[in-house]
């Protein structure tokens, strides 16, 4: 089913079909449009496809990609110039809130669920000497405004997922509230069709006013963050405020 069909579902109260299902894409990598979308069309099934407005035409970087670029780059400085090595880790313990003494201590304090590696991430990518700009143009690796048309186009539905993919639980009320209302005027301004379905990225807490604004909401959450029960109550909170 599509995600406008499970809005309507529970907007009237009424049952779900037999074993429903809902496909779903987030992260608006380009492979959405050149490797899923063929193959969704071949078989005439519906997919809600989730993007984040600064990061189409590869304006920006999301944050786990930039990492993944340091963990590679971390490995080449590790085989290929060994000697620089102790430089860099020196350098990173200047800005990181753990000893980092080798590249393993890297690797564990940049993928850890703490939200401190994004907010230095931009430093760590300059020390290592990562250019994200660089990587952006030569790969291209997030879907065009032109893509994303196509997509509304084919019939397929596209949702929001944050302005630029940040994580929420990091942000106060205020800023949660300022990047949901930024996605859903990039969203409009940007023709990307209706912004009723909202994928929230990584929130611990979560008020049903930030919702003021989308006609009909549909809230998603990644596992690990806002129970989905929550969620629910919030969506119903909202809808009797209108």
């Amino acid at each position: 089913m599509s995600g406008k069909e499970l809005a309507e579902t529970r907007h009237n109260g009424s049952r779900l079909p037999p074993s429903p299902a809902i496909i779903c894409f987030d992260d608006r990598l380009k492979e959405c449009f050149t490797v899923a979308c063929p193959v969704l069309l071949r078989h005439g099934l519906p997919c809600l496809f989730f993007v984040s407005p600064a990061l189409v035409d590869n304006g920006r970087m999301f944050f786990r990609h930039t990492v993944s670029l340091c963990i590679d780059e971390s490995q080449r400085i590790e085989c290929t110039n060994a000697a620089e090595a102790p430089r860099v880790y020196r350098a990173l313990i200047n800005i990181a809130p753990v000893e980092i003494g080798s590249r393993r201590a890297f690797v564990d304090w940049i993928l850890s669920p703490s939200d401190e590696a994004e907010r230095l991430i931009e430093r760590v990518a300059s020390i290592l000497g990562v250019d994200v700009r660089s990587y952006l143009d030569r790969e291209s690796p997030f879907m065009t405004s032109e893509q994303i048309s196509q997509l509304i186009d084919d019939r397929f539905e596209v949702g929001a997922h944050g302005h630029a993919h940040r994580a929420l639980r990091a942000l106060d009320g205020a800023e949660i509230e300022a990047d949901v209302a930024s996605c859903i005027e990039s969203m409009d301004r940007n023709c990307y069709g209706a912004t009723s379905s909202q994928a929230l990225c990584r929130v611990d807490h979560f008020d049903p006013k930030l919702l003021e604004g989308i006609g009909d909401p549909l809230v998603w959450s990644s596992p690990g963050s806002v129970d989905t029960f929550q969620l629910a109550a919030a969506v119903s909170a909202r809808n009797s405020l209108s």
